[in-house]
C-alpha cells in the first residue's frame, strides 16, 4: 500500500482537528509500510512539524517494556514468573502478612496482585529511587483483594517489577532496558533520560487555558515511576519493537524472545469482564495478559497498550494474525475526532470492507431469577475512583445509583449487567463470588467495586484535628499538595485549587474529588492520609 493512500486517510481527520501533533507508523507482514508525522510540536515559538523522527512521551506503553525485560531474564534463567517476589527482595517486608508474600510477578505483570493504584508525574529522580520507593511505600500499600483474584490497572505493580529484574542482575532499571530492549532492537532514540530527550525534537505536552492551547512547561520526571510509564521516543522506535513481536519474537533475522513467552505475554489473565460494552475500542481491552491488553477489533484479535503522559495520548496496537500494526503518538487530541482516525487506519491496514467506528449491539436480555436479585443489593465502594454506588431492588428490577443518576440494570446472565448511560455508551456489570459462594465484588466498566456499610455513628471528634497541608514526601511538584479545611463540622478537601466537601462514610473515610480518602497515624503519631489506599500523604 502506498504511503500516500495513508495520508490521504489522516489528513482530512487532522484538518477536523485529531491532534496538534501526531506520528503514525503501519506494519504489514510484519514490516514497515508507512511512517509519517502531520502536526507541529508546539503552538509557542520554537514549534516545528511532526515527522516520524519526532519524540513523544510514551506513558504507560512503558509498561510493556518491563514485562518484555522480564520475560528475557526469564527466559535466561534469572527469574521465575511464578516465584514469590520476597524471595528476589529481601528488604520487602509488605503491611498485609498474609498476602504479601503470595504476589509473583505473574500477579504484578498481569495487575492481579489486589495492590492498589498509585503513581505520580513528579518524583525522586536518582538513580535508586525505584528500589526506595518500592521498600518504602508500595511494602505499606493495602491490598485489595488476595493476589491473583482481581484486576486492578496500577502503575507501583509494575515498577515493582522493575524492581525485582535490578534486584537480580545488580544493573539499574534504565541501563537493563537499554541493554536488553532498546539497543538490540535498534530503538535508538528511545529513551527514560530528559537530558537526552531534550536533545530531539519534541512533542510537547499542552493543556487548554480561555479556550486557548499553552504548552506544559515542566516535564514530567520520576526515575520511580520509569517502568511505568516514562519512556519517551519516536514512532519509529516503537515500529521496531513491534515488528519483533509480529515476527515471533525474531528481529533483523536474530532471535530476541522465544515464540513461547510471546504467546505466554497475550494470554488474558486479568480479566475486566465489559464484553459486551458499546464502543469498539472497550473490546480491545477485555483483558489483561503480561504487561498487554488483550481483546478484538471488529472480529480480529487485538494486543496492544494505550498511553497518557499529561496531554500525550498514545496507542500501540498489534493485530497478530494479521501480522499488521497500527501505531499511533500524540502530544494533544480531540479524543471522538481521533478515534475516527485510528479506526479509519485500522480498517484500511486490515483490509476491513465495513468501515468505520462502529457500535457494538446490546447484549440479549434474560430472565433474572428474583432471588438471586436480592443478593446482589447493598453498597459498593470503588477505591480507585472513591466512588460509593448503591444497588438496590425496585419492583422486581435492579437499579443502580451513581451519584445522582439511577439506572436499570438489564440482565444479561450468570451474575452480569449492562446500564445504558446513553446509546452509545453501556456499562457492563458483573458481580464476583469467593470460591465458597459468597459475593466478592462487583466490576463496573473494568473497575471493581467491593461491598461497604457505612458506620452507624460516625465519630468525628479527631476531625479538627486532621485540618493542614499534606504532601507526600517523594513527590516533587510542588503544587501537588491537600489542603484540608475544616468548617461547621465538614472537612473540605482541595488540591491546585479544586476544592470539594468530603462526604464521610466513615470516621476516617472520605469520599472527595481526589479519591478515596482516609486518615490514620504513623507509629510517630504523624497524622496522615492515603488516597486509594496507596502513597501516603504526611501532614506537614
Amino acid at each position: 500500500m502506498s504511503k500516500i493512500k495513508y495520508e490521504e486517510i489522516i489528513r482530512p481527520y487532522m484538518e477536523q482537528g485529531a491532534a496538534l501533533g501526531t506520528a503514525v507508523a503501519v506494519l504489514q507482514n510484519g514490516h514497515l509500510a508507512y511512517a509519517g508525522g502531520f502536526g507541529t510540536t508546539s503552538v509557542e515559538d520554537g514549534g516545528v512539524p511532526v515527522n516520524e523522527k519526532t519524540l513523544f512521551a510514551y506513558g504507560s506503553i512503558s509498561k510493556t517494556f518491563c514485562a518484555m525485560l522480564i520475560m528475557r531474564l526469564v527466559e535466561e534463567g534469572l527469574l521465575d514468573l511464578d516465584r514469590p517476589i520476597v524471595n528476589y527482595l529481601p528488604k520487602l517486608t509488605f503491611k498485609d502478612a498474609k498476602n504479601g508474600p503470595k504476589v509473583t510477578l505473574r500477579h504484578l505483570l498481569s495487575h492481579t496482585s489486589g495492590l492498589p493504584m498509585a503513581g505520580k508525574y513528579w518524583g525522586p529522580r536518582h538513580p535508586e529511587s525505584l528500589g526506595e520507593s518500592v521498600i518504602e511505600q508500595v511494602s505499606q500499600y493495602d491490598f485489595l483483594s488476595a493476589p491473583g483474584q482481581l484486576h486492578l490497572y496500577a502503575n507501583t505493580v509494575i515498577c515493582t517489577a522493575g524492581y525485582v529484574a535490578e534486584a537480580v542482575t545488580g544493573k539499574f532499571y534504565d541501563e537493563l532496558v537499554q541493554e536488553y530492549l532498546f539497543d538490540p532492537l535498534q530503538m535508538n532514540t528511545a529513551t527514560f533520560d530528559p537530558a537526552v530527550v531534550m536533545t530531539y525534537p519534541l512533542a510537547q505536552a499542552h493543556y487548554e487555558e480561555d479556550g486557548d492551547l499553552k504548552v506544559v512547561h515542566r516535564m514530567p520526571f520520576n526515575v520511580s515511576g520509569n517502568p511505568s510509564g516514562f519512556s519517551y521516543g519516536s514512532v519509529l522506535d516503537l515500529a521496531n519493537y513491534a515488528q519483533m513481536i509480529l515476527n515471533d519474537g525474531r528481529y533483523d533475522g536474530a532471535p530476541f524472545l522465544s515464540l513461547e513467552s510471546i504467546v505466554e505475554m497475550h494470554q488474558p489473565y486479568g480479566h475486566l469482564f465489559i464484553e459486551g460494552a458499546a464502543h469498539p475500542f472497550s473490546q480491545m481491552n477485555t483483558g489483561y495478559g503480561l504487561g498487554f491488553q488483550v481483546g478484538h477489533y471488529k472480529g480480529i484479535r487485538s494486543v496492544r497498550h494505550g498511553g497518557m503522559n499529561l496531554s500525550n495520548n498514545c496507542f500501540f496496537d498489534l493485530f497478530p494474525d494479521e501480522n499488521t500494526a497500527v501505531i499511533t503518538l500524540t502530544n494533544y487530541c480531540n479524543d471522538p475526532v481521533l478515534m475516527e482516525m485510528i479506526c479509519a487506519l485500522y480498517d484500511e491496514a486490515l483490509g476491513i470492507e465495513e468501515k468505520g467506528l462502529l457500535y457494538h449491539p446490546k447484549p440479549e436480555s434474560v430472565e433474572a431469577d428474583p432471588a438471586e436479585l436480592k443478593n446482589y443489593c447493598g453498597l459498593f465502594l470503588c477505591v480507585e475512583f472513591g466512588q460509593l454506588v448503591n444497588v438496590k431492588l425496585s419492583n422486581g428490577t435492579l437499579k443502580v445509583k451513581v451519584d445522582d443518576n439511577e439506572r436499570e440494570m438489564v440482565p444479561i446472565g450468570n451474575g452480569r449487567f449492562y446500564t445504558e448511560v446513553t446509546p452509545t455508551f453501556r456499562q457492563m456489570i458483573q458481580f464476583v463470588h469467593k470460591p465458597n459462594g459468597d459475593l466478592d465484588y462487583m466490576m463496573m466498566s473494568g473497575a471493581p467495586y467491593h461491598p461497604w456499610s457505612i458506620e452507624d455513628r460516625i465519630d468525628t471528634s479527631n476531625w479538627p484535628s486532621w485540618v493542614g497541608l499534606y504532601r507526600d514526601p517523594t513527590n516533587h511538584n510542588p503544587k501537588e499538595v491537600i489542603d484540608v479545611v475544616y468548617e461547621n463540622d465538614v472537612l473540605y478537601f482541595s488540591e491546585d485549587g479544586e476544592e470539594s466537601e468530603g462526604q464521610a462514610i466513615g470516621s476516617a473515610t472520605f469520599l472527595t474529588h481526589i479519591g478515596l480518602v482516609e486518615f490514620a497515624f504513623d507509629e510517630q503519631e504523624r497524622p496522615y492520609l492515603t488516597i486509594g489506599k496507596a502513597t501516603r500523604y504526611f501532614k506537614s
